[in-house]
C-alpha cells in the first residue's frame, strides 16, 4: 500500500514540475499583485539555461496568496518552474526556472498577495 501513495506523489510531483504553467496557492478575494518579473534568456547551445527568482520584501511583508509562472513559449520550448521556497502561506518565494537543452527561456512570474 506504502508504494501506491509513493507511486501517486511522484507521478502528481513530476506532472507539476512539466506543466506549461504552474500555478501554487489561489487567487482570494482581496488579493493584488504585488510582484511580477519576466525573465528571458536566449538558446545557449548544449546548455540548459536557468535562473532563480527571489520575492522577499524589506518593510512591508504580505501573506502569498498565489505564485502563477507563466511559459511564454510555445510548442516544446517549455521551461520546467519549481518553487523552491515559501509560497501561499508565507511572506516570501524563490522560484527556479530551467530550459529544456539548447532551448531559450521566457517566462513571466507573478505573486498576489493580501496586504
Amino acid at each position: 500500500m506504502k508504494i501506491l501513495l509513493w507511486i501517486a506523489v511522484i507521478a502528481s510531483v513530476a506532472t507539476m514540475a512539466y506543466c506549461r504553467n504552474n500555478n501554487w496557492g489561489q487567487r482570494q478575494p482581496g488579493d493584488s499583485l504585488v510582484f511580477t518579473k519576466h525573465i528571458k534568456i536566449p538558446a545557449k547551445s548544449g546548455v540548459m539555461s536557468g535562473k532563480s527568482v527571489s520575492y522577499d520584501p524589506w518593510f512591508i511583508k504580505p501573506q502569498i496568496t498565489n505564485v502563477v509562472v507563466t511559459d511564454n513559449l510555445k510548442g516544446d520550448n517549455e521551461a520546467t518552474a519549481t518553487l523552491l521556497n515559501g509560497g501561499p502561506g508565507k511572506k516570501f518565494a524563490k522560484v527556479r526556472l530551467v530550459s529544456k537543452q539548447s532551448k531559450p527561456l521566457d517566462a513571466t512570474i507573478e505573486i498576489y498577495a493580501k496586504k
